[in-house]
């Protein structure tokens, strides 16, 4: 079984926001990532394409801040749960190869998807394939997290996640000429510890967390944009998953 067989089950789907964001702890997480998410793509006019977008949290936000957003992800049952929350354009779709074509979108968001994979840079290829010049690419990568426990044991572990440094995703962009226009790193633990504290503690970290330099925290946040002529995709490479 791999990922997208264990985001299409339906128990794991209907828990998947409450596990990860119920509660104050749980709420706290949720609103430090969508306010950078927000602030990144505030500036994009355009067709924005949430792309893994699960249960449309970033559809939902950023539908309410009057974009237009058509949402994409490969699990049926995530799909259904999102149509519930919002009203917009959504599709199935594998983001390994996506339907669309060159340069049609004006940015791409995807939240939690490249800690699913060790290899960051297929998924990148085919976000710059589809977005415009001058598009904008939003997406997060993970530095430590206890689940990676899993995969020190195996690398197809469904339970384990994936690290991205920074200077490794520096230089995937640097070799597809893709600009980094902003990053921000936050939580100085792995916002899956947050859901289990209490709040009066994670308030506490917030105020350490703003004393402590960048390279400390273990999730970042990246805005990178698109310069020059489309990429040329090479049909292997945009096809290599792990």
């Amino acid at each position: 079984m791999d990922k997208r067989a264990v985001y299409s089950k339906k128990e794991v789907v209907k828990n998947y926001d409450t596990r990860r964001f119920g509660g104050r702890s749980g709420e706290y997480v949720d609103v430090r990532e969508k306010e950078i998410v927000e602030r990144f793509l505030d500036e994009t006019q355009g067709i924005i394409l949430d792309l893994a977008c699960g249960t449309a949290r970033f559809t939902e936000l950023l539908t309410k801040e009057g974009k237009s957003v058509v949402a994409a992800d490969y699990s049926l049952e995530m799909l259904n749960r999102a149509r519930k929350k919002v009203d917009t354009d959504f599709l199935r779709c594998d983001v390994f190869s996506t339907p669309f074509k060159d340069s049609v979108f004006d940015g791409v968001v995807m939240g939690r998807f490249f800690q699913h994979y060790a290899d960051a840079e297929p998924i990148l290829l085919e976000l710059k394939r589809i977005i415009k010049e001058n598009g904008v690419i939003v997406f997060d990568t993970l530095k430590w997290s206890p689940r990676m426990i899993y995969t020190l044991f195996s690398k197809k572990d469904v339970r384990g996640v994936h690290r991205h440094s920074y200077k490794e995703i520096e230089t995937i962009l640097h070799k597809l000429n893709l600009e980094i226009a902003d990053s921000k790193s936050i939580f100085i633990f792995a916002p899956g510890v947050y859901r289990f504290l209490p709040f009066s503690l994670v308030k506490l970290l917030d105020k350490i967390e703003k004393a402590l330099p960048s390279n400390m925290m273990v999730r970042t946040f990246w805005k990178v944009r698109k310069w020059g002529a489309p990429l040329k995709v090479d049909s292997k490479l945009r096809n290599k998953k792990k």
